[in-house]
């Protein structure tokens, strides 16, 4: 029987792999660099951070459930419907920081979405929208919100995403845990 550390850190392994070859291919275009440095907010270097401190925490606990898992691989049974309601408030308990920080990622990303138009609406004077030499500066402005806009948001939802797949892997890892287990 293959061991479960094997499966669950070979579905790791390839899912950070992927997720490798986006960001080489990010960094390789300069996709990377311009969301940073055009970012004046820094919101973008928060959800990075939260991102990174959530991935390794999701990392780290579906390397402690594989080990966990290969213990009791050879006690498979059959989980009883009482149970159910015991397994499902374990697991929340084990998966509860990791959905935390995802759900931040999203509300990070939603927070500088507002900054942004705040930002793009107020930069705006319309007592200069007349002048035709003006114009152009004002537009600068509302651009900048705009790419705040766009860019907190796009790094929160895809950070958001990638912490949502590897929270996947752990739930269904922690699920053949307890019903391993039989709790």
């Amino acid at each position: 029987m293959k061991s479960f550390i094997d499966v669950l850190i070979m579905r790791w392994l390839l899912l950070n792999s992927a997720g490798a070859v986006l960001l080489w291919y990010g960094w390789d275009t300069g996709t990377i660099q311009s969301v940073f440095f055009l970012d004046q907010t820094y919101i973008s270097e928060a959800i990075l951070t939260v991102f990174v401190f959530g991935w390794a925490l999701c990392s780290y606990r579906i390397y402690q459930c594989s080990h966990a898992l290969n213990r009791v691989a050879g006690a498979l049974r059959t989980i009883f419907p009482d149970k159910r309601e015991r397994f499902n408030i374990t697991t929340e308990a084990y998966v509860s920081t990791v959905v935390r920080f995802n759900n931040s990622l999203l509300l990070m990303g939603i927070a500088g979405t507002m900054y942004g138009l705040v930002v793009a609406i107020s930069g705006i004077d319309l007592n200069n929208l007349g002048d035709a030499s003006t114009v152009g500066q004002e537009l600068s402005k509302m651009m900048s919100g705009l790419h705040t806009m766009f860019v907190t948001t796009l790094t929160g939802l895809l950070s958001a995403l990638w912490l949502g797949i590897h929270l996947t892997v752990l739930e269904n890892a922690y699920r053949k845990l307890f019903l391993a287990r039989g709790q």
